[in-house]
């Protein structure tokens, strides 16, 4: 008996291939960022390979006759193939209107609010004089511990030790920074001049230790690069410029940046990419510390090469 293309498992075959190759090229070229956060390479680059073996094993069966034929069901598995080869554009920030928040990402590496320990540029101004007060007496009490201590030890060479160890010497780390978790080196730090220019790949980094550390950079004059974007909470002179931050998949993702405030703000269009020059300062919204950047100059941009971040 002639045998004849088993079309059931032909259709399979092709469609599990094919997507085990969409898959791994995804991850080769890096397009798959666009849909899913770096964390999920291992798992495509596995599930890609997968496929393909699916695919292959059931080559075989190719030619064993079948008697009814089913191969229209597995067209449905074509639809998610063509999504991924069908070209897009990356998803533009006015699309995830009133999704904003300063806080809606975790920027808290040190599990703290940015506002613990941090009080807005006025309720410092408030609280100044009341913080002297407390300082002297401290001050104080300190002396007299010190004078109560003589006897164990070298008090001089204690207290010089003791600086060593907690002072941090920004003027030493040059162009670099350290950022708040210990671990990574912030590039774009000039400490004489009192300037941040932050890079496209450090956005994220660089929020987090501006929140986390913002006493330290206060009065700063930042240079940061994102999209225009204003919804109803955002209004009058005030924009924010964003990047779009992808926590695990393109459906989770929200806009992420500083506060700006901008006499020519209404002149700046939504979704453009500009860099943004300002001096960093905070508010109280909501009870909550948020930075935010009088800006001094607004530059039309380029988007870069990879215009989401992946906090995580």
């Amino acid at each position: 008996m002639k045998k004849q293309v088993n079309y059931d498992v032909l259709t399979e075959c092709i469609i599990a291939i094919l997507s085990g190759f969409i898959l791994i090229i995804k991850v080769v070229n890096g397009s798959y960022l666009d849909y899913v956060s770096p964390k999920f390479k291992i798992l495509l680059i596995i599930a890609g390979s997968l496929l393909v073996g699916i695919g292959m094993s059931r080559m075989h069966s190719v030619w064993k006759n079948s008697y009814n034929s089913h191969y229209k069901r597995y067209l449905l598995l074509a639809i998610p193939m063509l999504m991924l080869i069908i070209p897009h554009n990356s998803i533009a920030a006015s699309s995830l209107k009133n999704n904003y928040s300063p806080t809606q990402v975790n920027v808290n590496k040190k599990e703290k609010k940015p506002s613990d320990g941090v009080n807005s540029d006025s309720d410092k101004r408030q609280k100044q004089s009341g913080s002297r007060n407390k300082s002297n007496a401290d001050n104080s009490s300190f002396d007299t511990s010190q004078k109560d201590n003589s006897t164990a030890g070298n008090p001089k060479t204690d207290s010089i030790d003791s600086a060593k160890q907690n002072k941090t010497d920004f003027s030493s780390l040059g162009n670099k920074s350290q950022a708040s978790d210990g671990n990574t080196q912030l590039s774009g730090l000039d400490t004489q001049a009192k300037k941040i220019t932050v890079s496209d790949k450090e956005f994220y980094q660089w929020i987090s230790e501006l929140y986390n550390n913002y006493a330290i950079y206060a009065g700063y004059e930042v240079s940061i690069k994102g999209m225009k974007y204003q919804d109803d909470s955002i209004s009058g002179d005030k924009f924010a410029i964003v990047r779009l931050a992808m926590v695990c998949c393109a459906a989770d993702m929200v806009p992420c940046g500083p506060i700006c405030q901008y006499d020519k703000t209404g002149s700046l269009k939504n979704d453009t990419w500009y860099t943004v020059t300002g001096v960093l300062e905070n508010e109280t919204v909501g009870g909550q510390m948020q930075i935010k950047l009088n800006v001094k100059k607004v530059e039309e941009a380029t988007a870069p090469d990879e215009p989401y971040i992946y906090p995580y």
